[in-house]
């Protein structure tokens, strides 16, 4: 996950705030990812996870929005 953000920095000027969105999605599936016992327990937690809003799905352009982990992942 992070090669590719930082593949989307250099070379599509990936702006930090996008940047930021990224690696909070990207660290509550690295947290699933890590406690799952299956490939489809993963998965569900996943979906739950942006079904419930807890990951971030639509970024503004030219916003640097803070976002925190929760502790819960």
């Amino acid at each position: 996950a992070w090669a590719n953000e930082k593949r989307g920095d250099w070379q599509h000027g990936q702006e930090q705030g996008e940047r930021a969105m990224d690696d909070h999605n990207n660290a509550i599936g690295i947290g699933f990812g890590s406690s799952a016992n299956s490939y489809q327990d993963c998965q569900n937690m996943c979906m739950g996870a942006v079904n419930s809003g807890d990951t971030i799905n639509k970024y503004q352009p030219g916003s640097t929005p803070n976002y925190r982990i929760k502790s819960a992942y």
